[in-house]
């Protein structure tokens, strides 16, 4: 009994020697292999005898991990971040063990993208993207005009003309974080009207137009702005109303503009089939 008592020990300490990386790097290296096995059911993979040498080779590594963190520094780096130094060899095997998969399971992942977005954005965001386009110029557009009137008729703004209010709503952290960022990057004469307002309003109409689910997201914090910015004495309330003034104008502008109709490709166009 003392006899199995002891190595009971022995084999405890060796196992706690493991760490939880040591033990995740095993449990893959089990996977792939089980992997590699298995693909002989088919047609094989390619220089296999090389895929299971380097698995030994990696268990080997796991195995003498724990003795490499015990002989000194160098050993100890080795011993924590050898799983690192394989981590492009173990994606590098994957592209050999899947050769033969193909594109097998995009047809599953494209019917789940049309579902979840509508459409296939992969495809269609970098090769027709009006709705974008659009509402990046009619942002920029906002801000462009208001800017115009900065430097023609600047104001100052209340934050300026006014003394600061010192109270419980300015002593919450995102009151003094708004302050201390104004105190450091702030633009003199920039208060009418409005281009957070302005600019905040076209973009959460653009998306409304566009993309409802997005732009009903947006309004509520569109209406907190228009409230914040005079509540937090960053604007006249005249400012803010020049500001839903000038977002309305560009909103009709943008109106007459008509973003042509995304073409709704079926899965099967994208040109993505089985390799044969």
């Amino acid at each position: 009994m003392a006899v199995a008592h002891r190595r009971w020990g022995v084999s405890d300490t060796l196992w706690r020697d493991f760490t939880a990386i040591d033990l995740a790097t095993a449990a893959y290296v089990v996977v792939a292999t089980i992997v590699v096995l298995f693909a002989f059911r088919s047609e094989g993979i390619p220089g296999w005898p090389w895929l299971l040498t380097a698995h030994a080779l990696m268990a080997a590594l796991v195995l003498l991990a724990p003795r490499a963190r015990n002989a000194g520094p160098v050993g100890r780096f080795f011993g924590d971040w050898y799983p690192m130094v394989l981590l492009p060899a173990l994606y590098g095997e994957i592209g050999v063990l899947t050769l033969s998969a193909g594109f097998q399971n995009d047809l599953l992942i494209q019917r789940l993208e049309t579902w979840v977005f509508g459409s296939q954005i992969s495809y269609r965001w970098i090769r027709e993207s009006p709705s974008s386009r659009h509402t990046i110029f009619a942002v920029m557009a906002t801000f462009y005009l208001c800017y115009i009137v900065f430097l023609f008729f600047p104001v100052a703004g209340p934050r300026y003309a006014f003394d600061g209010a010192h109270n419980i709503a300015t002593d919450v952290w995102p009151a003094r974080f708004a302050a201390w960022l104004l105190d450091r990057g702030d633009s003199w004469g920039a208060a009418f009207p409005s281009s957070h307002v302005a600019a905040s309003v076209v973009a959460a109409g653009m998306a409304l137009r566009y993309w409802r689910p997005l732009g009903l997201l947006l309004l509520p914090f569109t209406a907190g702005l228009i409230l914040a910015v005079v509540y937090g004495q960053f604007h006249y309330a005249v400012d803010a109303l020049a500001g839903l003034m000038v977002a309305a104008v560009m909103l009709g502008i943008m109106q007459t503009a008509e973003a042509a109709e995304p073409q709704r490709l079926t899965v099967g166009d994208y040109g993505v089939e089985p390799w044969s």
